[in-house]
């Protein structure tokens, strides 16, 4: 309300028969803080007339105490220039609030009407920066074109080596069997005929060997592969036998040092393989971990989950806070226990404080609980974000990681807030109502400025309440009628009633006769039983308060839970294999078919042309016709063509064979496979 006022006068007067106008939307009550926040902005705005009136009336009011202060100065000269307060503009699709919205309503909001965020995913790829990307796909191992090459290749291979190899096995075997069937009738005849000179086992096996390596060397020798046709015709007979065996033993040369080459590669080169398992349960995912240990990856199917789902956690407070003594029995009970007229009570005694000391401590209780389920219930509705399934014993580590970060920031809110509300009311002197901290000295005088002057009281050590927040003394009930004084054990008075409190200790409520002490003093019949925890007996309020009151915290994480909520669809186990025998033996196969062609193509023109160069080197000329030179140079470029012709066949036989089935096996399951493919 706005009252009518004769700013003419020296002395203001408000009576309530001269109210001009009443502010609508504003309250007044027992404090100012909380008539503000009943209040609306109702008046602020533009579109409302009591903006202008309560401007000109603060305007005027800030004229007249100008002029009440500073009367000597001229306004003018000596008073700050008034300032233009601008009205706010009231345009409801801007905001959400309404005009008649109370200011404590703004407040809960933080005076925050909207939030406006603002997302840049550039950013975020120029802060995440990544090395590379991967792209995963499922392909088969090998395509259907892929398996005809891969089958004709190998008969072709198979039909060659079994061409080669069978008539001369068979010619060897039917040599065994003719040895064997000789030994036999020999053996025959020496029994007989009773011969008394009979060829120890040792000598036959030796005889048998002998005949083996012989028969070896014959074959090896005589060894011939190429039929006359493949020379010139007008080649007789022995030299084309003889051409032909030269022609056999390079053949198996080349072949025999390409195919060891090949192995050798083969058996060096790292082949990338990869398991996969489809949607393994929990009792599998177990044994596959036991068996491939930190090898096996597993993506989740769920990335993100609330730490509520696989944690509990439940504090364990200070037994104080469910006890007796924090209870609203006991404040009751003391209040009829204890004199209505605290003043009956000597200054320091003990009975006046008593009171206000177990409200406190019971407000306190109920803070810190409070704060601690607030922290712990947002910490578990927290999202716990991973893309891949975590190991149990990781899972374990990174749970405990940040639970203790929430142990540590739990307090850290509260206290700061506490903090704050303490150093405020010591910083601005603020006159306990029980006159603890200062007391005045002399009587009030009314004048402009109106003072009452006031002294710091004095605690033990010389402590000065307006130097100190913390100054106290030991408390003690004090007898009527005597001024004995009888001390309770821990407990504290000071400055203020806050203040003391928490520079105490607990020790009396852990002591049956101290507690005795308590109610006799009190008047308190009532059943009051001693704490039994004494683990933190010593520790003071203010440390308890600290740590909010927690003894301990009952921590329960399970790691099932957490897997069934990932879900992994595939896990895979990645591991790198050297030799895959069927693998080396369809390779070598497949390569022998191709080179086996080339080979047999391109030896016997290599022999006819070496023996040639050969013959015409040992003819003895001693006129060396042109003609000579330009079939030598003419050989020399046969002989060039057919090397580079024989490195471009083996070149591409060997790319067309290996490099599929390389790509094919190096990042491939059994059954299935996994291409990745890696941009840099």
């Amino acid at each position: 309300m706005i009252f009518d006022i004769d700013f003419t006068e020296r002395i203001i007067q408000y009576t309530s028969d001269r109210i001009s106008y009443i502010v609508p939307d504003s309250f007044l009550g027992c404090s100012e803080i909380n008539s503000l926040l009943l209040s609306t902005l109702e008046c602020f705005f533009s579109d409302s007339i009591c903006f202008d009136i309560a401007r000109n009336y603060l305007q005027q009011t800030y004229v007249w105490n100008i002029n009440s202060v500073f009367p000597i100065f001229e306004i003018n000269e000596a008073s700050p220039v008034w300032f233009n307060a601008k009205p706010l503009i009231y345009n409801s699709t801007t905001t959400n609030l309404y005009r008649n919205t109370s200011i404590s309503t703004i407040m809960r909001n933080l005076m925050i009407e909207q939030w406006n965020p603002s997302y840049s995913y550039e950013n975020f790829y120029q802060l995440c920066s990544p090395n590379y990307c991967m792209f995963q796909t499922r392909v088969r191992t090998n395509s259907l074109i892929q398996i005809i090459v891969l089958f004709i290749s190998m008969i072709g291979g198979l039909m060659i080596s079994i061409r080669l190899i069978a008539p001369y096995l068979v010619i060897f075997i039917m040599k065994l069997m003719s040895i064997f069937h000789r030994k036999e009738e020999e053996e025959e005849n020496n029994n007989n005929n009773n011969n008394d000179n009979q060829i120890s086992l040792c000598e036959r096996l030796k005889l048998l060997k002998q005949k083996l390596l012989k028969t070896l060397y014959d074959v090896f020798i005589n060894l011939n592969v190429f039929p006359r046709h493949t020379f010139r015709n007008d080649i007789d007979q022995i030299t084309a036998k003889y051409y032909g065996r030269m022609a056999t033993r390079l053949y198996f040369i080349l072949l025999i040092v390409c195919s060891v080459i090949l192995i050798l590669y083969t058996v060096i080169q790292q082949q990338i393989m990869t398991k996969e398992f489809n949607e393994p349960s929990f009792e599998r995912y177990n044994e596959l971990v036991q068996k491939y240990g930190d090898q096996l990856k597993c993506s989740c199917s769920s990335i993100s989950s609330t730490y509520g789902q696989f944690i509990e956690i439940k504090p364990i407070f200070h037994e104080i806070c469910s006890s007796s003594f924090t209870s609203n029995e006991i404040i009751k009970n003391l209040a009829i226990s204890l004199s209505s007229d605290l003043l009956a009570y000597e200054k320091k005694d003990y009975r006046r404080y008593i009171s206000s000391h177990i409200q406190y401590l019971r407000g306190l209780c109920q803070i810190s609980i409070q704060s601690i389920n607030n922290s712990i219930e947002q910490f578990l509705s927290t999202l716990f974000i991973s893309r891949d399934l975590l190991f149990e014993s990781d899972f374990y580590e990174r749970i405990d990681i940040l639970v203790e970060q929430t142990r540590q920031n739990a307090p850290d809110n509260l206290n700061a807030i506490f903090f704050l509300i303490r150093n405020i009311n010591f910083g601005n002197a603020i006159v306990s109502a029980y006159g603890t901290n200062f007391r005045y000295v002399s009587d009030w005088q009314v004048t402009v400025a109106s003072v009452a002057e006031a002294k710091s009281e004095i605690y033990d050590n010389d402590c000065l309440c307006a130097l100190n927040m913390n100054c106290t003394s030991q408390a003690y009930f004090i007898k009527m009628n005597s001024l004995e004084q009888i001390p309770i054990q821990g407990l504290k008075i000071g400055c203020t009633l806050s203040e003391s409190f928490l520079s105490s200790t607990l020790e009396c409520f852990y002591n049956d006769s101290c507690v005795n002490i308590i109610k006799q003093y009190t008047n308190y019949t009532f059943s009051l039983q001693p704490l039994v925890n004494q683990s933190q007996i010593h520790r003071t309020i203010n440390e308890l308060v600290e740590n909010l009151f927690i003894d301990q915290w009952m921590i329960t994480k399970n790691y099932s839970p957490y897997y069934r909520k990932c879900s992994p669809k595939l896990c895979t186990y990645t591991y790198v294999q050297r030799v895959n025998l069927i693998y080396l033996i369809s390779l070598i196969l497949g390569f022998q078919g191709g080179l086996s062609i080339v080979l047999k193509w391109i030896c016997p023109r290599l022999v006819q042309l070496a023996l040639r160069m050969k013959r015409n080197r040992r003819t003895r000329l001693t006129i060396i016709h042109p003609t000579n030179e330009l079939s030598a140079k003419k050989y020399f470029k046969f002989l060039l063509f057919c090397l580079l012709t024989i490195v471009l066949i083996v070149c591409i036989v060997v790319f067309s064979i290996y490099f599929p089935r390389h790509t094919n096996h190096s990042a491939t399951t059994y059954a299935t496979g996994r291409l990745f493919f890696v941009d840099y």
